[in-house]
């Protein structure tokens, strides 16, 4: 019966008096103060600076910025997608769309979706839904992004849900305003964790070793100053005090030239006679600093499963087919923070825009992005193999696909029977084929109407065959078996 359901819970996230227990990193964390929130926010914002690193997260967020993102009506009413895609600034899958007329003052999906992958850096992004009223609806002005160095409180329920975040100096924010996007939560920790966060031990070590090899190099780039003194006078040999007092004076000015010899081109130096000045050079071999580095700029990569950024170099290991393979992986690890991405959008934004106008029980639209990788460019090949195979010209379902598949725009309505503007269009094209002397299934196949003809036998075939030459007003005058 359900009476007998389990609607209210006995256990708990958060134990009381034990205000870090939603963190679940915290006895690493006290190992690693760098890494604990909210001071690890320095330590990503250092890590960002490096080369690899920024390389590192460009190849994960800008194939998610440039994939395709769309509404789904999801059986939604046509008024209710119409808004929400005004709104959001999102095409609806399968229908054109006019770009917005304005863009002053509305929300950008585009700035937002950047702001929001903050959190694949920082572990979260969080952002305040801001509305406005027009008329009888209440329309989305904008998603306020709270970076993550204003937050000074996370207010956490028991069982791990979020009830508000605080800013320095502000009100709690209820958790009805806020957008929030983290990467692996786990618990009450609404901080996430960030995907630089596996990646922090080889950037310390290979920041280390650069400073080695800085060093290495500039202690041995112009080698070393070595000072030898002129031997001591013979007429100071008898005098003991004498001669040690000129041959110190003699090492202090020595060592004095030699920490302040420096290389270009007016460089040079006056010595006593009898005394030596050399600049020796690398005896023996130094450590190989750079694969120490190219060891570590692998590792900080295959911390986001992007191994294949490694493979081309000069040192690297590994053939272009195995690259392949680990660009498989990648790519599901994209496809997977973009689901995640999306549920996050159509729960916490468009559900609430349609809670605002219609009410909980009206059907809302889902937000939905392309297969990361499923774009194709789109060559005159492509185009022409599509056309003469007649692809692009099969039934309505068919078409949106391929258009999705190859980034082509869609039609409102793709070619069909209905169409009668492009049904139009096809006939002029057939008469004009015809009359510059092609054949008459080569016309068809050209101009789009043979994927239109029903497959008929022989007989219907010419019958259907002589009705079109009538409609369409073409070939030799008709014959009597005709």
């Amino acid at each position: 019966m359900a009476a007998s359901a389990p609607t209210a819970e006995q256990g708990y996230v958060i134990s009381k008096g034990n205000a870090w227990s939603w963190w679940p990193d915290l006895d690493e964390a006290r190992d690693l103060p760098e890494l604990a929130y909210p001071g690890n926010l320095d330590t990503f914002d250092a890590m960002v600076l490096d080369p690899q690193v920024t390389s590192t997260l460009s190849a994960v967020t800008l194939p998610l910025r440039s994939t395709g993102w769309w509404l789904d009506a999801n059986g939604a009413d046509a008024d209710v997608v119409q808004l929400i895609s005004e709104d959001l600034g999102l095409p609806v899958r399968g229908v054109d769309a006019l770009p917005p007329a304005r863009s002053r003052d509305r929300f950008s999906f585009a700035e937002h979706l950047d702001l929001a992958l903050d959190s694949l850096t920082y572990g979260h992004s969080v952002f305040e839904v801001v509305a406005r009223v027009v008329g009888d609806r209440a329309r989305l002005r904008k998603l306020g992004h709270r970076p993550p160095r204003t937050i000074s409180k996370w207010d956490v329920a028991r069982d791990g849900g979020l009830r508000g975040v605080q800013q320095y100096d502000s009100p709690m924010i209820p958790v009805d305003r806020l957008v929030v996007y983290t990467h692996q939560r786990r618990g009450g920790a609404w901080q996430g964790r960030s995907v630089l966060r596996t990646s922090y031990k080889p950037w310390l070590l290979k920041e280390r070793m650069l400073r080695v090899q800085m060093l290495s190099v500039d202690r041995t780039g112009v080698g070393t100053p070595i000072y030898e003194a002129a031997p001591t006078p013979e007429w100071l040999i008898g005098d003991l005090e004498r001669a040690e007092r000129y041959a110190s004076d003699q090492q202090a000015a020595g060592l004095a030239l030699a920490e302040q010899y420096q290389s270009g081109e007016r460089a040079g130096a006056a010595i006593p006679a009898g005394a030596k000045f050399t600049v020796a050079g690398v005896t023996g071999n130094l450590p190989d600093a750079e694969k120490v580095i190219r060891y570590y700029d692998e590792q900080i990569a295959r911390s986001v499963l992007a191994n294949f950024l490694s493979l081309g170099g000069e040192n690297s290991r590994g053939s272009y087919a195995l690259g392949t393979t680990f660009a498989d992986f990648f790519v599901q690890s994209l496809q997977a923070e973009a689901t995640t991405l999306c549920d996050i959008l159509t729960q916490h934004v468009v559900e609430d825009i349609v809670d605002w106008n219609w009410g909980p029980d009206a059907r809302a639209p889902r937000v939905v992005c392309d297969d990361i990788g499923s774009k194709h460019p789109v060559t005159a090949e492509a185009i022409t193999q599509l056309v003469n195979a007649g692809a692009i010209q099969a039934d309505a379902e068919l078409e949106r696909y391929l258009r999705d598949t190859y980034g082509i725009n869609q039609r409102s309505n793709a070619w069909g029977k209905g169409d009668l503007d492009q049904m139009k269009v096809r006939v002029e094209i057939f008469q004009s084929l015809i009359g510059a002397g092609a054949s008459f299934d080569a016309a068809a196949a050209t101009s789009g109407l043979s994927s239109l003809m029903p497959a008929v036998g022989a007989e219907q075939d010419s019958v259907a065959r002589t009705l079109q030459q009538i409609y369409l007003a073409v070939g030799s005058v008709i014959t009597q078996d005709e």
